[in-house]
Order: C-alpha cells, then structure tokens, then sequence
C-alpha cells in the first residue's frame, strides 16, 4: 500500500464512486408524489364538501326548530299550519328568530345572497300562494351561509326535511362573463 494516498492505491483513488440519483430515477419518483398529491387534495376537497354539506344540514334543522317555536308560540306577528308558516310582521318575526336562535340571521324575500355576511334564511312561498288576509303562507325555506362554504340549504317549513344543494350561490347568482 502506498503511503502517498492515504493508505489506498493509485487505482482505487481514481474509481468513480456513484453517488446521487439518475434523471430516471428523480422523474419516477417526482411523478410518484404528484400522483399521490392529487388524490389526496381531491379526497380532502371531498372530505371538506360532505362535511359542509352536514354541518348545513344541521344548521337548517336548527333554524325549523326556531322556526316553529316562533311560529308556534303566542303573537301576532307568525303562524303555523299544515300548510306552512305564515309571517304577518317580518320585522318582529325576524327578532324572535334571532332571540331564540342566539345568531343574527337576514331574512330576505329575494335569493341575493352575494353580499350578506350574515346567515341567510330565504322564505319561499308555493307555487300557488294562499293569501289569508294579505299574507303569504310559506312552505319552505333556504338557509344560506358564507361560512358554510357557499352551499345552501333547503327545508320543508312544515316537516323539516332538510337537503344540502350542491351547487353555490356564487356559481348560481353571478352572470358568465361574455
């Protein structure tokens, strides 16, 4: 052995040592990550909707609960019947909403929905309205919220049958651009 390099031969000294990955190598393992990447943000994404989705659900549910036990208690300003809810003053109807409900809520007679921060509820009235002495009976409602990941909600006033939309109000209400 010589004493010059270390204690190593001159042949040894001047062997390429492989070290690193091939290009071959690096690319299968890049493609590798993405593919994985992509399912996993795509079930995550899935994950988040059903969970939206349930969380609305059960916020819509809430509010019918609210609902009849405002509609249902003594006053003049809503009523139930097995048609469905009937509101007189929508101011005070709203106030015995948010009262009972602990949250502000925006009661709203149109489907705009695109600048409300608030909790949305949207009473709609059948196709065939019974006026009973000016008023309108409605039959269910739409519950909105921003924070719910722009997804509605749709109850039946009367049983409180509750069904997420899949699609937003910021894909319904907002007009393609030509």
């Amino acid at each position: 052995k010589s004493i010059l390099f270390g204690g190593k031969t001159q042949m040894n000294l001047f062997k390429k040592a492989k070290k690193g990955f091939t290009l071959v190598e690096l690319v299968v393992v890049i493609a590798v990550i993405a593919i994985l990447s992509a399912v996993s943000v795509g079930a995550y994404f899935g994950i988040t909707d059903s969970a939206n989705s349930s969380r609305l659900e059960q916020e819509a549910k809430q509010i019918h609960t609210a609902i009849q036990a405002v509609a249902l208690a003594p006053n003049d300003h809503s009523s139930m019947s097995k048609t469905g809810l009937t509101i007189t003053d929508a101011g005070r109807f709203e106030a015995a909403l948010e009262e009972n409900l602990g949250i502000d809520v925006a009661l709203t007679d149109v489907q705009d929905t695109k600048d409300s921060t608030k909790p949305t509820i949207y009473f709609v009235a059948p196709s065939v309205a019974p006026v009973l002495g000016g008023s309108t009976v409605y039959s269910s409602f739409e519950y909105f919220s921003h924070e719910i990941g722009g997804k509605r909600a749709v109850a039946d006033v009367v049983t409180g049958d509750v069904k997420a939309t899949t699609t937003s109000a910021t894909e319904e209400e907002i007009p393609d651009q030509e």
